[in-house]
């Protein structure tokens, strides 16, 4: 089978460090996690363009500019909000997805809570979605175990841009 072979994406997206969870766009913006150096955290997510209009790599950029660990990224399709696992407070478990709204200026907005619904004393994380965002599936970590769980990605409906 012609292409079935893994390709490295190349060092403009690969570093020297761990880059790991990608995620993308309809219009293929990629989103993934990485310690790279320059992070503001023990992990940040990047943002990167695959190819310019004259088909050069883009150099991945932080995704956001707050502090703490920030991993395991999941981007809406059209890029309206970014989630991620967290260990910053705020939260109710030791790892937590926390959403950025991306505001219609391009910034993003500061990360909050998903609520109880979600966030729990124990360890949430990888969270992803359909496309359509009819629901969120995300893993759960309790007592040594990890299972998968969903929601109605109603509690998604806040984050979408106005």
């Amino acid at each position: 089978m012609a292409g079935a072979s893994p390709r490295r994406s190349g060092r403009s997206f690969n570093s020297d460090r761990d880059d790991t969870t990608p995620t993308l766009t309809l219009d293929g913006t990629l989103y993934f996690s990485s310690n790279r150096a320059g992070s503001l955290g023990q992990n940040d997510v990047y943002r990167a363009r695959r190819r310019t209009a004259g088909g050069r790599s883009r150099e991945p950029r932080r995704a956001g500019q707050h502090a703490g660990r920030k991993y395991d990224p999941f981007i809406a399709a059209d890029e309206s909000y970014l989630i991620f696992a967290s260990e910053r407070p705020g939260g109710f478990g030791w790892r937590r997805p926390l959403p950025e709204r991306h505001e219609p200026d391009g910034s993003w907005g500061e990360p909050r809570n998903l609520g109880p619904a979600i966030n729990t004393a124990e360890s949430e994380y990888t969270p992803c979605s359909l496309r359509t965002a009819s629901n969120l599936f995300f893993t759960r970590g309790r007592q040594g175990y990890d299972d998968l769980y969903w929601v109605e990605a109603e509690v998604l409906r806040d984050l979408r841009r106005p």
